[in-house]
């Protein structure tokens, strides 16, 4: 689900607009935004007015300027995307909706829309349309109650309000200094440090568990079937016995479940660090031969010798386990993420572009057992972090193609040579250009020494350089890229 489609029409727009504008030029042309955003100039420009005159009402620090024809965004250093989202967030029927049952449980139609003060048949619209956002997490509002499994309850709540509660009000909002102990208690019994990040989302998911923890008609079938293979399991029992310790001040009769729910989040979001993690994923289960089956993907790009990353491995471990306990994702960068993903992907050789996909269809397919149309948004998410995974072990452990460039001449007529191979041929990082030195080690030779020869493939340059030149260059050059290492 994108997190524009809580916002309400006029506010989607403008946030669409904004984004167009934050990826555009320091000045995009109107017509650029016109196709970026797909509304009309009427609405566009009106949309514009209302935004300004929005955050000045607000003091906040942003404002988009038109100036014949052409639309730039200013916005303050301290400006944060949570910021922004609050500006608008007073406007979202949907998240009121939302945060109304996360507080009240239920509700009847009656009673919500006097609340929200709307219509009806108005409340009835907003339902049916949060419906279908919600289907991908497999959640439905029905009869007044949020309905599906309650580990996908809690993973729903937690992505909303991480993506739309400035982390400087997220303390105070909900209260998260009383689950300290808590996370000290966490930080002591696995003898690691913990971010204050990570300590936010644990004490955010916490928070949900509080209120969600005394409620009755909980789901949990769908978590018990995929804690089978962890339920006696050590790593899982230590889990359990703390989270037993923890949740039993709340004086309420706890189930089994509620464990499960805890060990399934610690596990999967970054929150136990890599050295903890490591000495687990011999725990076996799903997602420890999804991670394994993970770096034989890994190992298409690197040598057999090399030694992996230790927070690559992290990262793709903790991505497979959420495409294993979770479906859906919240994504609140929809706008850029086709363009993230070809920026990471051009950073990785060709031939490894797809391997994200194929990672992940194999691991759906082959181990969980699952069919990868049931991910919802959280595909996208899992393909953009295992690509970045990728593209991270790729630069890691770079194929360099080092080029010895030999020259025959005085200074001031081979290095301009040099300059001009240098700006046409090291646009591809792994490329390197140095001047010819038989003591150094070197892949290739670019040589105008007609009569010397080289210990390492060469070539002649045919002129100062010239477009030819240039082209055989960057063939040569691709192919050995693409050559295995």
């Amino acid at each position: 689900m994108h997190l524009e489609e809580l916002f309400e029409k006029r506010e989607k727009g403008q946030l669409e607009l904004i984004a167009a504008l934050m990826n555009a030029s320091a000045e995009a042309s109107l017509k650029e935004i016109l196709l970026e955003t797909d509304l009309s100039r009427s609405t566009l420009l009106k949309y514009i007015e209302e935004l300004n005159l929005l955050a000045e009402e607000e003091n906040f620090a942003l404002n988009i300027h038109l100036n014949n024809d052409h639309v730039s965004l200013q916005m303050g250093h301290q400006v944060t995307k949570e910021d922004l989202i609050q500006l608008l967030l007073p406007f979202s029927v949907k998240i009121k909706i939302l945060h109304y049952l996360y507080q009240k449980d239920e509700f009847t139609v009656q009673k919500l829309a006097q609340v929200l003060t709307i219509s009806e048949a108005t409340l009835h619209r907003q339902l049916a349309a949060l419906n279908t956002s919600l289907a991908e997490f497999g959640l439905s509002i029905k009869n007044g109650r949020l309905r599906g499994e309650e580990h996908q309850i809690r993973y729903f709540y937690y992505q909303l309000y991480w993506l739309t509660i400035p982390k400087k009000e997220m303390a105070q909002q909900f209260s998260l200094q009383q689950f300290q102990g808590m996370i000290e208690a966490i930080k002591q019994f696995w003898a690691m440090d913990m971010s204050t990040t990570n300590q936010y989302k644990l004490a955010l998911w916490f928070s949900i568990t509080k209120q969600r923890i005394g409620l009755k008609h909980k789901e949990f079938k769908r978590i018990k079937q995929l804690m089978q293979p962890y339920s006696n399991h050590r790593f899982f029992q230590q889990v359990r016995q703390q989270m037993l310790r923890y949740l039993s001040r709340y004086a309420l009769e706890v189930e089994e479940e509620e464990t499960m729910c805890q060990f399934i989040f610690i596990t999967t979001m970054s929150i136990l660090s890599p050295h903890v993690m490591e000495r687990k994923l011999g725990y076996g289960g799903p997602v420890s031969h999804a991670t394994t089956k993970g770096l034989k993907f890994i190992r298409a790009i690197v040598p057999l010798g090399e030694n992996l990353n230790e927070q690559a491995l992290y990262t793709l471990n903790q991505m497979l386990g959420q495409l294993y306990f979770f479906k859906g994702a919240l994504i609140d960068r929809s706008y850029s993420l086709e363009s993230d993903l070809a920026l990471i992907g051009n950073a990785m050789a060709l031939e490894h572009a797809d391997l994200a996909q194929e990672m992940i269809e194999e691991v759906m397919k082959d181990i969980y057992l699952s069919k990868i149309g049931q991910l919802g948004d959280l595909l996208n998410k899992s393909r953009w972090r295992i690509m970045e995974v990728l593209s991270f072990v790729i630069y890691q452990n770079p194929q360099q193609f080092q080029i010895g460039v030999a020259l025959v001449g005085s200074e001031t007529k081979c290095l301009p040579v040099l300059t001009v191979l240098r700006q046409q041929l090291e646009v591809n990082r792994l490329v390197t250009l140095e001047w010819w030195d038989s003591s150094q080690s070197f892949d290739f030779v670019i040589s105008n020494v007609y009569n010397e020869s080289y210990p390492v493939p060469y070539y002649y340059l045919k002129g100062a350089p010239n477009a030819f030149d240039i082209q055989q260059l960057e063939e040569i050059i691709n192919e050995h890229l693409t050559l295995p290492q």
